[in-house]
C-alpha cells in the first residue's frame, strides 16, 4: 500500500561517536538497587555525536517518499540532526534537545544539553520568549516511570495501521 514505518530501539548494530551506556539496564541496576560503574561503562557527550550510516539511510528512505513515519525510542536528536523531517517522525521518549513551553507549547531546539533545576523534575529555569506568555520550559523527555505521550502513540498507531 505504499506506507512503510520504521520503528528504531535504543541500539542499532553501527558505532556511533557516542558510546551509549552498556552493560545492565537502568531497571535491572534499580531491582538490585546498584548504580552503573561509570568507570567500566562510560558515555560520551551526546551533543559530539553524530548520526550513523543508519541514521543516514532512514534519510534517503523519507527523500525517497518510502518511510512515511519513523517511531524512536532514542531521545539524543540523532534523527533530527540526520535530517528526517520532523513530520515524519514521532519521539516516544522525547528529545533532550528540546524545551516546551508548559503554558503555550511552544518548542525550542536547543544545541546545547538541558539541565533540571532539580532532580526528576523537567524544568529547565528558562521561560517562554513571547512576551505574552511567559511560561515556564520544560525538557521534552519522559523519565523512567512516567508515561508515553498519547498524541505520539495514536500517531504510531495510525502509520502503523496504514503500512
Amino acid at each position: 500500500n505504499g506506507h512503510l514505518l520504521g520503528y528504531r530501539p535504543m541500539h542499532t548494530p553501527y558505532p556511533c561517536t557516542h558510546t551509549p551506556a552498556t552493560g545492565p539496564g537502568v531497571w535491572e541496576l534499580r531491582a538490585k538497587k546498584k548504580e552503573r560503574d561509570a568507570k567500566k561503562h562510560s558515555v560520551t557527550d551526546k551533543m559530539k555525536a553524530v548520526p550513523t550510516p543508519t541514521h543516514m539511510m532512514l534519510v534517503k528512505l523519507c527523500q525517497e517518499g518510502i518511510l512515511k513515519c519513523l517511531v524512536s525510542q532514542n531521545c539524543d536528536g540523532l534523527h533530527r540532526k540526520s535530517g528526517i523531517p520532523t513530520t515524519a517522525l514521532l519521539e516516544l521518549h522525547g528529545n533532550t534537545n528540546i524545551e516546551m513551553c508548559m503554558k503555550c507549547k511552544k518548542k525550542y531546539l536547543r544545541d546545547y544539553s538541558l539541565k533540571n533545576i532539580r532532580p526528576r523534575s523537567h524544568l529547565t529555569g528558562a521561560v517562554c520568549d513571547d512576551t505574552k506568555c511567559g511560561g515556564k520550559l520544560r525538557k521534552n523527555i519522559v523519565n523512567f516511570g512516567e508515561s508515553l505521550p498519547e498524541a505520539i502513540l495514536d500517531s504510531g498507531y495510525e502509520y502503523a495501521e496504514k503500512a
